[in-house]
This record gives structure tokens, C-alpha cells and sequence, in this order.
């Protein structure tokens, strides 16, 4: 409770406040990395990229409370301006490269996390999220050309070709 108590009373962008509350996303207790998250969201000062980092951990969490804390703040701060120009996650490069990523996971409820987390950054057609995913359809992994499908599913334009024959190519894999 006091790292949330912190992230209610800290200026944004404290450096002390934040060096604390992120070495709670370490903790072993999972209600404490939820409460680390939360006040990180709130502490981190506009354009502060370890943001990205931080939440793209709490997707990776072992707990499933943690992991659902994460897709609250990302979807918060998809919506919230976090740079100093004003732009918001939501289309964020950085953010979308790191949670594609998350798609290659061996634990299958990381990469529902991640797929989850795509839908909140990335809108359909958004040509980084789709390289990403194209380059995961070849992947030694099953778990993963399924995650990369799934993916694609949401995320590609409506006929667009190249989606389209991708698709119609996994339907041939009967792992994905």
C-alpha cells in the first residue's frame, strides 16, 4: 500500500520516487508489484521510455493479477498523453516492438497478455505491428505461429492480400 500511497503524493518524474517504486516490481508478493504498477503509471513523467519497459514487465508476470495490471496501465497510458509533444502510447513503436515480443513467450497466458496489449496500442492495419507479426509466422515454435495468427487476425486490414495469403498459407500448418 505505500507504493501506492507514493505514487499519489510524488511529483511526476521524481527520479528518487521512481528508482523505489520499480525495485517493487521485483517483490515477491504479487498484490506489491500490482500496487508498484499502478504508481509507476502515475509517477513517470511525460516521455519517460522506461514506462514501457515497466509495464511490458508486469505482461511477462507470473501472477495473472500482476499481468492484468499491466493491460490496465498500458490502457491508461494509451489514453493519457506521455510525451512531451503530447503523443500517447497508442501507436507507440517502442511499445508495440516490445509487446510483439511477448508473442514468442513459451507461457501461453503471456502471450494472451500480449495479444490483449496489441489490441490496446496498436490499431488494425498499423504497419509496425504487422512486420512484427509476419516475421513470427515462419517460427520454429507452434505456440508462437499460433499467437503471430491470432494476432493477425485482429490486427490485419480487411483484403488486404498479403494477410490474406498468410492466412490462408497457416490454414496448411496444422500446429497454428
Amino acid at each position: 500500500e505505500a507504493a501506492r500511497a507514493l505514487g499519489e503524493v510524488a511529483p511526476p518524474g521524481d527520479e528518487r520516487t521512481l528508482c523505489i517504486v520499480a525495485a517493487r516490481l521485483l517483490h515477491p508478493e504479487p498484490r506489491a508489484r500490482v500496487a508498484a504498477l499502478e504508481a509507476l503509471r502515475r509517477v513517470a513523467a511525460p516521455g519517460d521510455a522506461r514506462l514501457v519497459r515497466w509495464i511490458c514487465m508486469g505482461l511477462e508476470d507470473e501472477a495473472a493479477e500482476v499481468r492484468v495490471s499491466a493491460l490496465d496501465a498500458l490502457r491508461i497510458a494509451s489514453h493519457s498523453s506521455l510525451s512531451a509533444s503530447g503523443a500517447s502510447l497508442a501507436g507507440c513503436e517502442k511499445a508495440i516492438l516490445s509487446i510483439c515480443g511477448r508473442l514468442e513467450h513459451s507461457n501461453r497466458d503471456v502471450r494472451q497478455a500480449a495479444l490483449s496489449a496489441l489490441g490496446v496500442v496498436a490499431q488494425r492495419g498499423n504497419p509496425v505491428a504487422l512486420g512484427a507479426i509476419h516475421d513470427l509466422l515462419g517460427h520454429g515454435y507452434y505456440y508462437v505461429r499460433r499467437s503471430a495468427v491470432e494476432a493477425l487476425g485482429f490486427l490485419a486490414p480487411r483484403n488486404d492480400a498479403r494477410c490474406l495469403s498468410e492466412v490462408m498459407e497457416c490454414l496448411q500448418d496444422r500446429d497454428a
